[in-house]
């Protein structure tokens, strides 16, 4: 069976984070061809047809441009990893010392929440956070990342992270919500907007 067009979106996310870190000059990039790994753990390619392939570089563009004025921010230096072990609505993330972290600007479906989970609470995965808001006892909205294990080095140190709230939009999981504290309400909106038209029925119903 053919893979959902949601992995290719979910390649934009990876390719856009990646393409920013790597190189100013990302004009090379392109969703022509992507590789992702099956249930069995093996590597599979992934050739979209040509009319996804010229939606998919529209969108990569489209992106990419908007990167260049409201670029994705670094995980800060040195940043304390937690772990969680429950993820609610709206997009909050429940750390196993019962704080609650907001992922701000996104909101989330009810199967995107259980999507989402399978990905981000397992043993070797945590997040870093900086809050974007004001912050109660019970609950904290921030710009967070995902940090896996296998990107520590041997002092424990981060070497690479992914946005949490980008890539979770780039799964059909989450869509943008308006927010006066989320920097990237255009980005998040944009990109919400090319999920939404292919998969209309896992957007924006987690509100």
């Amino acid at each position: 069976m053919r893979p959902s067009i949601q992995i290719l979106l979910v390649a934009i996310a990876s390719l856009l984070v990646a393409c920013g870190r790597t190189s100013p000059d990302s004009s090379g990039a392109s969703a022509s061809a992507i590789a992702f790994t099956a249930k069995d753990g093996s590597e599979v390619g992934l050739e979209p047809t040509s009319e996804e392939s010229a939606y998919l570089n529209q969108s990569l563009q489209e992106l990419k441009a908007l990167d260049r004025t409201e670029p994705l921010s670094e995980l800060p230096a040195n940043p304390t990893l937690y772990h969680a072990k429950a993820m609610i609505a709206p997009a909050t993330f429940v750390l196993d010392s019962g704080a609650h972290v907001q992922i701000d600007g996104i909101s989330c479906t009810e199967k995107g929440l259980e999507l989402l989970s399978k990905i981000w609470l397992s043993p070797g995965t945590f997040i870093a956070f900086k809050p974007t808001g004001t912050s109660s006892s019970q609950n904290t909205l921030a710009e967070v990342w995902i940090v896996e294990s296998g990107s520590l080095d041997n002092r424990g140190s981060v070497q690479s992270s992914s946005p949490a709230g980008h890539n979770a939009i780039g799964t059909g999981a989450c869509a943008a919500v308006d927010s006066p504290t989320n920097r990237y309400n255009e980005r998040y909106k944009l990109f919400s907007k090319y999920v939404a038209t292919i998969h209309p029925e896992l957007v924006g119903k987690g509100r």
